[in-house]
Formats: structure tokens, sequence, C-alpha cells
């Protein structure tokens, strides 16, 4: 590879980790008691229109578009609701990022570690997973036209034993039940985890690629 060629790789690299971080600020910095929910202030530099967020491993639902993902977490018109209702505060660490760039596309898996307390004060839910992303760049820079989620990877943990929450996260652990999402839900084919092995995969309504 040339000096150029790599230049050009660390900007396009640094560049998709602080897309990925953003999804993560715009999260946090529309806490629920916050009177500005409005997360696709920031999530619109992280999603391509269009793009479809399938996080029903994660979080059930089903795929969505992020404006429904926003008002699945933030209500009708963002105003309250969602999540919101379960959770009083609430931060999401996104981790550093493995990515494979290919010209103007690109992959990546992500770490992440989220945590909420609930609304009554007497728990915190852990989640952890795995993003898969798909990426495109545009002449707006490096965007996500493609999403799944893996996780827990742990189950969902309470510090302190709290009422059965909704289904806003899955898994169960000692302390909190978390209920897994609707099965019948799920897209077909799975989340596209055959990234790390190279072999064929495909997004729901896509033709599939090798």
């Amino acid at each position: 590879m040339s000096t150029e060629t790599d230049i050009r790789y660390l900007l396009d690299r640094i560049e998709i980790q602080d897309v990925i971080a953003r999804y993560g600020l715009g999260q946090d910095l529309h806490q629920p008691h916050d009177p500005d929910l409005n997360v696709l202030e920031h999530w619109s530099h992280v999603f391509a229109p269009g793009a479809v967020l399938d996080y029903t491993d994660a979080l059930g639902g089903g795929p969505m578009t992020m404006e429904q993902m926003a008002k699945w977490m933030r209500g009708k018109d963002l105003a309250g609701g969602g999540m919101t209702e379960w959770f009083r505060v609430w931060q999401h660490l996104e981790g550093h990022a493995t990515v494979t760039i290919d010209g103007d596309t690109a992959t990546s898996i992500t770490p992440h570690l989220h945590t909420h307390e609930t609304k009554d004060g007497n728990g915190n839910v852990l989640a952890a997973g795995l993003w898969y992303d798909q990426w495109e760049r545009r002449p707006e820079g490096w965007r996500i036209t493609g999403a799944a989620a893996e996780g827990p990877l742990q189950p969902c943990r309470a510090t302190r034993p709290v009422q059965p929450l909704p289904s806003a996260v899955v898994g169960s652990g000692s302390d909190i039940t978390c209920p897994a999402p609707d099965q019948s839900t799920r897209s077909e084919p799975q989340p596209i985890r055959t990234w790390a092995t190279g072999h064929t995969y495909s997004w729901p309504g896509s033709t599939p690629r090798s």
C-alpha cells in the first residue's frame, strides 16, 4: 500500500469510529428527564436515509428505520414514552470497532456496554453485545446503511432487586427478568454475523452478496 492509501485508510477508520461514538452520544445527550428528546439530531449524522436497523436480537421490535427506532425509544413526536417510561438515566459506551474497508463501502463489528437505571432508582440494567454495521461513503461522509445487533452477551442484571421490565432488553438474570423478544418478528436471513468469516450474507429484502 502506498503512503497516500495508508493515510486514506487511517482517515476513514477514524471517521467511522467517530460516527459509531455519535450513536451513543445521541442517546446520552437526550436523557429521559431532558425536555429535548430528539435523538435524530445526532442519529441523522450516523445513519443514511432508509437504513434498515434490525436490533431484534438485542431489543425485539423487528427491523426499523432510524425514524421508527427513535419513536420506539422516545415516543410519538419524540416527546416522551418508549424507554423513557422505564428508565431514569442511562449511558451508552460504544467500544473500539473492527472495521473492514473496501473502497467506498465498509463493514464493522463493535462491542457495546449500555447501562440503564430504572425509573424507581432500585436497579441498573446492563446490556452488553455487538453491533454489526454496513457502511457507505457518501458526500456528507461515512454513514451506516444497514445495522444488526447481537446481545446481550451477558444476562441482564440489576444491582438491586427490581420488578420485571418490559421487553426493552432481553435475557434473564438473578435479580431481574428481561423477557425475550417474539421470535416470530425475526427477519430471515439472520443478522450478518458471517462478516467475520467471509461467508455469504444478506440483508432482509436485499440480494445476498458474497
